[in-house]
């Protein structure tokens, strides 16, 4: 197991977007760059912010498995277009599958997915609308 466990861990420090990962007893919290999300409807990126996302290893279930903490900001108290202000999200179809892989210890799979999920953006959600989340600022 901790062989397995350690080359897990180095695939979770070295996902893009990783910039920390911390473990704890039932616990693995990861660190990430400033994420940023486009609204499919007219193509604009926002800027979401850096986030602590927390894994948690103890066996919990659907949307309990997994929180997400914007280290940025929070807008109209939620974390991220999709994330309350518990660092809670409506998984969807995800809700089964994450504590699977959590149980099956493909945790760099689960942060991936993690930070995806950040970053896609569902107009016909009824949680926080993308657009209250700055504009990117563009390069010159």
């Amino acid at each position: 197991f901790l062989v397995q466990f350690g080359q897990e861990f180095d695939k979770l420090t070295s996902l893009p977007k990783v910039v920390n990962v911390e473990l704890a007893s039932n616990q693995i919290s990861v660190y990430t760059d400033t994420l940023f999300c486009a609204n499919p409807d007219n193509g604009e990126i926002y800027e979401i912010g850096k986030f602590r996302i927390e894994i948690f290893t103890d066996g919990r279930k659907g949307r309990d498995s997994i929180h997400w903490f914007n280290l940025t900001r929070q807008v109209s108290d939620y974390h991220a277009p999709h994330v309350d202000d518990e660092g809670r999200a409506c998984l969807g179809n995800m809700s089964e599958v994450i504590p699977e892989l959590i149980a099956n210890y493909e945790y760099s799979v689960v942060a991936m997915l993690a930070i995806q999920f950040i970053e896609s953006y569902n107009p016909d959600s009824p949680y926080c609308k993308i657009g209250n989340w700055p504009l990117a600022k563009r390069s010159k």
